[in-house]
């Protein structure tokens, strides 16, 4: 009986051992919050004529020890980034330019396995801007770098825009096997367009031209595809 009551103990124990702190876990995606997505950001501070500091806000992740802010302007591409430990990050922006952000969650227990949250946009206010160009175009299908098989060698592009001033007029898109692609697909009002019949084994460059009411346009960059 002695050894009966002696091994039950020594078994609870053990649970209690085992089960007394819970095994981490990785760290999960941000929410953001401010600047507000396809917005005008107006809250910045004033730094001179062509500059604003804005604070980037986002909420508390679970099992997160930094927070990696990247912020791209989306004109010219260039990319900040910033560190912290808080939900919280001033940056320094140059007014009337178009912004992406997005906040990675990372933990020290999980090095390969960082959330990343959704991606925003939205133009840091300008000196007496009344209408904003479109911001460029995002690419959806098919994405930079890929090869696909496409049936009847015709290839279903596909992008999303997005203004602020809700005064989107239209879409050009460009392909051809030129790296800067000058050949006029479509003019169209919607977002997406299926080319006519391909070569195999080409590589091509297409990009979309982003217009609104204001003849404001927008850029979306050129995207490669090889057809096989």
């Amino acid at each position: 009986m002695k050894s009966y009551l002696y091994t039950v103990t020594l078994f609870a124990a053990l649970l209690m051992s085992c089960g007394g702190k819970d095994d981490p876990k990785p760290p999960t995606a941000a929410t953001l919050i401010f600047p507000e997505n396809n917005t005008e950001c107006i809250d910045g501070t004033d730094i001179n004529t062509t500059q604003t500091a804005i604070t980037f806000n986002w909420e508390t992740t679970n099992n997160t020890d930094e927070y990696r802010l990247q912020v791209k302007n989306l004109n010219n591409s260039a990319i900040q980034t910033f560190s912290t430990t808080t939900t919280s990050q001033e940056v320094i922006l140059t007014k009337g330019e178009p912004y992406s952000w997005f906040v990675t969650s990372a933990s020290n227990n999980f090095p390969d396995e960082s959330a990343i949250s959704n991606t925003w946009k939205f133009y840091a206010t300008g000196n007496g801007t009344e209408n904003y160009a479109p911001f460029p175009a995002e690419i959806i299908y098919p994405k930079s770098g890929i090869t696909i098989s496409a049936a009847n060698n015709m290839v279903n592009l596909q992008w999303s825009g997005s203004d602020i001033d809700n005064d989107i007029a239209g879409y050009e898109v460009f392909l051809d096997t030129n790296n800067d692609p000058n050949t006029l697909l479509t003019n169209t009002n919607a977002q997406n367009f299926q080319t006519p019949d391909l070569e195999l084994g080409i590589t091509y460059f297409w990009k979309v031209i982003t217009r609104d009411n204001e003849g404001n346009t927008s850029d979306s960059g050129v995207y490669q595809f090889r057809l096989q």
